[in-house]
């Protein structure tokens, strides 16, 4: 096998397990009967307690500004978020949890907590660092091919 064929068998075996893992996450969080994209953005939430923009969601989660605008707004129809005036900048507004949010949240997102946690016991110290640091260069080598 050619340096070039050993490349791009590892390029499909990435993407084979990225998409692997994707459905994986989307299957755990359908079977609660939310929407994966909806799960990521609780846990920015979750994270920020005095508010985050809807700018900083859509920048940790690589979410469209669409995406994460109609997410939002059906989290805010169900009462689990609010947005609040930003006092550091009064053209956006923060957005929070309220407490029927943080009733929906905490316990779901502890709950993948404790799954992610667990899938990562069942791997040696070993893997557990190759796959941070394979990740790790992996987005460095991706930010310098993908830079236009």
């Amino acid at each position: 096998m050619s340096e070039s064929q050993d490349i791009q068998y590892h390029v499909r075996r990435y993407y084979e397990n990225w998409f692997m893992i994707d459905s994986l996450y989307g299957a755990w969080a359908a079977r609660r009967g939310v929407q994966f994209n909806t799960v990521l953005v609780l846990d920015i939430i979750r994270e920020n307690p005095q508010g985050c923009t809807q700018k900083h969601i859509c920048d940790k989660t690589a979410l469209p500004k669409q995406t994460v605008s109609f997410l939002l707004s059906g989290l805010e129809k169900k009462g689990y978020i609010h947005r609040k005036q930003n006092d550091s900048d009064r053209r956006g507004k923060l957005v929070a949890l309220t407490p029927a949010g943080e009733q929906f949240a905490f316990p779901l997102l502890d709950e993948l907590a404790t799954a992610e946690e667990n899938a990562y016991e069942n791997l040696t110290e070993q893997q557990r660092r190759a796959i941070t640091d394979g990740m790790t260069s992996l987005v460095e080598a991706l930010q310098g091919s993908l830079a236009d």
